[in-house]
């Protein structure tokens, strides 16, 4: 294979991944839309967050099992938000299944406030390191391509 000729993306495609076209928001953090539960959401790509997590009013509103955990956690804006861990279901984005990985709630009214200041559209979830890790994900800035692997 001459590798002169081909560019990283269809290499990435080659090597077994496959390729997530996500959106840059107005202050550069990705977003995609996927699917939990049946019901389309809009998911940070955030590499900075060690879990992935949904907001709190959501998992309420699926009647998920809740169960608030003894560790406060941190983010955007706060460092002691209270955490609860909730039933994992699949994420399903662009056809790629996320699975099997714990997933947290915690309350986003910070969250999406911060981003409403800042003229952005409130989010719902965030995936977060743990599975970007578990995907073997690398993300293509300029082309705005997450790429996933089947672990």
């Amino acid at each position: 294979m001459d590798l002169t000729q081909i560019t990283i993306n269809d290499f990435l495609i080659q090597k077994g991944y496959i390729d997530i076209q996500v959106k840059p928001n107005k202050v550069g953090l990705f977003e995609v839309i996927g699917k939990f539960l049946d019901k389309e959401m809009t998911f940070l790509i955030d590499t900075g967050a060690s879990n992935t997590i949904l907001n709190l009013e959501l998992a309420k509103s699926f009647n998920l099992s809740i169960e608030e955990l003894d560790t406060p956690g941190g983010g955007v804006g706060t460092s002691d938000a209270k955490v609860y861990q909730v039933d994992s279901s699949p994420i399903a984005i662009q056809g790629f299944n996320l699975a099997d990985f714990e997933l947290l709630a915690i309350d986003f009214k910070h969250i999406n406030l911060s981003l409403q200041a800042k003229e952005i559209d409130p989010v719902d979830g965030v995936i977060g390191a743990d599975l970007l890790n578990k995907y073997g994900a690398i993300i293509d800035y300029k082309t705005s391509t997450l790429f996933l692997q089947e672990d």
